[in-house]
């Protein structure tokens, strides 16, 4: 189970870097000395992520809905549903490979109806 997380988040990862938006290079950032090297994301953005596809958490993909996702009942007619969601205010944005465009990180949890929560 720790392996398909590990694949999971990776995945999720490579899918928030593949769709972050594309920033011009035509205007310089001001005081990037004392910068640091990610920061905040706006507010469109976040809304952006939070209402994303994700794949690799569970058989089909998972399309959040303002950060939320729940799926069908485990059993027919039970409670015990499956979930996933974003993590509130751990969403950072900065240039992480060096290419003058800008990633985003976020985190997600996912519960599969039971007891447990993983992230």
């Amino acid at each position: 189970m720790t392996g398909k997380l590990l694949l999971a988040g990776i995945f999720t990862l490579s899918v928030l870097l593949a769709c972050s938006p594309q920033t011009s290079n035509s205007v310089a950032p001001a005081n990037t000395a004392n910068s640091p090297a990610a920061s905040r994301v706006s507010i469109p953005l976040t809304a952006a992520v939070a209402n994303m596809a994700y794949s690799g958490i569970h058989d089909d993909d998972v399309t959040l809905t303002d950060g939320y996702w729940e799926g069908e009942p485990v059993v027919a007619g039970g409670a015990s549903r499956p979930s996933v969601g974003l993590i509130d205010d751990f969403m950072l944005a900065g240039d992480l490979d060096g290419d003058g465009t800008d990633e985003v990180v976020v985190f997600l949890w996912e519960s599969s109806g039971g007891s447990g929560t993983y992230i």
